[in-house]
C-alpha cells in the first residue's frame, strides 16, 4: 500500500515560492491559450451580432460572457506575469489556485445558467417578439418623429 503525499494541502505549500521554473511549458501553453481566448472575447464583446445572430437575448448573453472571459483572461495573464517576474506577494501559488477556482465556478454557473435560466429567458423573449409583431405601430405625432419647423 503506497502512501499518498498530502503536503500539497498545507497552507505553507500554497504560500511558498514556486517550485517549477518559470520557463515551464505549461506556463507557455496557458499564456498562449489565455491570449487567444482574450482576443476572441474582445471580438465577441465588440460585435456580438456576428457571433450570436439577430436575437437580442443571445447577443446580451454573448456580451456578458465575453466580458467575464476578458476579465478572467486578464487576471490569469497577470498571475502568469507575476510568476514569471517574481513579486513578493503576488507570485505565490495561492493566486493561481484562486484563479482556477474562479474559472471552475464560472464554468459551473455557465452550465447552470444554460440548463435552468436560459430556456425561460429565451421563451419570454420569443413571446415578447411575437406580441410585438402583432401590435399596431404608432402613427402621427406620437410616433417619435418631429415635424419640421420649416414652412412649406
Amino acid at each position: 500500500m503506497s502512501s499518498l503525499d498530502w503536503t500539497w494541502l498545507s497552507p505553507t505549500e500554497w504560500l511558498a515560492d514556486a517550485r517549477e521554473p518559470t520557463d515551464h511549458p505549461g506556463y507557455v501553453v496557458l499564456a498562449a491559450l489565455l491570449a487567444l481566448v482574450l482576443v476572441a472575447a474582445i471580438y465577441i464583446r465588440i460585435d456580438p451580432e456576428r457571433v450570436a445572430g439577430p436575437r437580442r437575448v443571445a447577443q446580451r448573453l454573448a456580451q456578458r460572457w465575453a466580458t467575464w472571459a476578458v476579465w478572467l483572461c486578464l487576471v490569469g495573464l497577470a498571475i502568469l506575469l507575476f510568476r514569471w517576474q517574481p513579486v513578493p506577494v503576488l507570485s505565490k501559488p495561492i493566486w493561481g489556485l484562486a484563479w482556477w477556482l474562479s474559472l471552475l465556478a464560472t464554468g459551473g454557473y455557465l452550465v447552470f445558467f444554460y440548463r435552468r435560466r436560459y430556456p425561460a429567458q429565451r421563451a419570454a423573449y420569443e413571446e415578447s417578439e411575437r406580441i410585438r409583431r402583432y401590435l399596431p405601430r404608432p402613427t402621427g405625432a406620437a410616433s417619435g418623429r418631429r415635424k419640421s419647423r420649416r414652412r412649406r
